[in-house]
Order: structure tokens, then sequence, then C-alpha cells
């Protein structure tokens, strides 16, 4: 008997950490942003730039914790490529306001807006982030 209750004990602490196997730490979500400033619709109404670059890119990926991601940014000025390389952020909501928090406490706000796009703060203004489709099998491939 003893045996038996022994066995159905380390069943039960067994499966919960057999179930969360199922799910795997992945990325699940993929924004980006790019920003060319030489593009007509990111020029001002005279033709200026409104940036001192001459491209930028943002990249998030966002994990299946839902908590976790990691965040790389592309400049490039006067032909150079300055890459701030993948910085492990943490996404944080604190009493309605979001922000991206590395482990320094370097932090980016953030905010979804109401159709759920993802906007990102860059100083003065906030700046919507494309949401990356997953590659489909069935649509994507040839």
């Amino acid at each position: 008997m003893k045996k038996l209750i022994t066995l159905i004990l380390i069943l039960a602490l067994a499966l919960p950490a057999l179930a969360l196997a199922d799910d795997p730490f992945r990325i699940t979500k993929h924004y980006s942003l790019h920003i060319d400033t030489y593009a007509g619709d990111a020029m001002t109404a005279k033709g200026g730039k409104m940036f001192d670059f001459d491209s930028e890119t943002y990249d998030l990926y966002l994990a299946s914790d839902g908590s976790t991601g990691y965040l790389i940014s592309t400049t490039c000025t006067a032909g150079l490529f300055i890459n701030s390389g993948m910085a492990k952020v943490s996404v944080v909501d604190l009493n309605g306001q979001m922000f991206l928090l590395d482990s320094a406490g370097n932090h980016i706000n953030i905010m979804y807006d109401e159709n759920g796009d993802l906007w990102i703060d860059m100083g003065l203004h906030y700046y919507r982030m494309q949401l990356v489709n997953h590659v489909s099998i069935y649509k994507d491939m040839k």
C-alpha cells in the first residue's frame, strides 16, 4: 500500500511538469519598426529630414511567457551601420504605463492602442511597430 501511495504522489508531482513541457519557451511575436528618412512620407512638407540619421530599425521579439523580450536597434548614418546588440528586456506594466525594462534599469515606454497595435516611444513621439506574421507552411512556401 505504501508503494502505491508513493507512486501516486510521484505521478501527481510529475504531471504538472510534463504539462509545462508541451509549450516550450520560444518567440511568439515579432514587431518591427523601419524609419527611412529619405522616403517621401518620412520627410517634412518642405522636403527636409526629420531625423539626424539616414535610416533606423527596431526589432522586438516577445517570448511565449508574455513578459520576456529581446530588442535590437540598427542605425545607418553616412554608410555606417551601428547596432545596439541584442538586449534582453522585460515587459512591465506599472499602473497602466508599460515599459521595456533591461537588467540595468534602462527603459523605453511602449503602449498598445485600442486596435492592439504596439507603439514605442522614440523620445518626442511614439511610433507604431509592425507585427511580423509567422511563416505559414500553406501560403509562404513554394
